[in-house]
């Protein structure tokens, strides 16, 4: 029987901000304390195939030390990742105006530390694709294999910028977010 669960190190061996490569049953395995809390991911890049401790780790993603790609360190409930674009172009129409514009893509993982594997049913009626029947235990059939998802965003972005006089300087900038798969922490609760 494959266990869920494994004791691999102390807490106290692994301060914020570090992380640590263990072999759990002969799986490479990187233990991350992010923003004091733990993460344990895999510890082979899924493109590159290298080893991620060498990478860098922030707020909740480490990079690939080759080429880059950034994983989210929280992989519990959902199993996705993305390429996250970001483009911006800046126009100098004259000398005193400039105009700019953008898009960016976001992948934001659910707050998992408020769902469980027995509290699924909590999304019924939410953005999560959930069929479990209202009273049923999470652990029915019906009830299991549940996908909650990431929220993707995308953001365009345009401004301008506009010198009027020597010491009189005026801005514009506005934004448009359109977003799927919105992230329902439950509040209502």
């Amino acid at each position: 029987m494959k266990r869920a669960f494994a004791r691999v190190l102390n807490a106290s061996e692994l301060p914020p901000g570090t992380k640590k490569a263990v072999d759990v049953d002969g799986v490479a395995v990187l233990v991350c304390n992010s923003n004091d809390r733990i993460y344990a991911v895999s510890n082979i890049c899924s493109h590159a195939h290298e080893k991620l401790e060498c990478g860098r780790m922030s707020r909740g993603w480490i990079g690939c030390p080759v080429h880059g790609a950034r994983f989210d360190l929280v992989d519990e409930f959902t199993h996705q990742n993305q390429v996250s674009p970001r483009v911006n172009l800046v126009w100098q129409a004259s000398k005193d105006t400039t105009l700019h514009a953008g898009y960016s893509h976001y992948f934001t993982p659910p707050p998992f530390e408020l769902v469980s594997g027995n509290a699924f049913r909590r999304f019924t009626g939410t953005t999560a694709p959930l069929s479990c029947p209202v009273g049923a235990p999470a652990s029915a059939p019906e009830c299991r294999d549940s996908t909650v998802l990431p929220e993707h965003d995308n953001y365009y972005d345009a401004g301008m910028d506009h010198v009027f006089l020597p010491g009189l300087h005026g801005a514009v900038d506005a934004y448009f977010k359109s977003a799927r798969d919105l992230i329902d922490d439950l509040r209502g609760d």
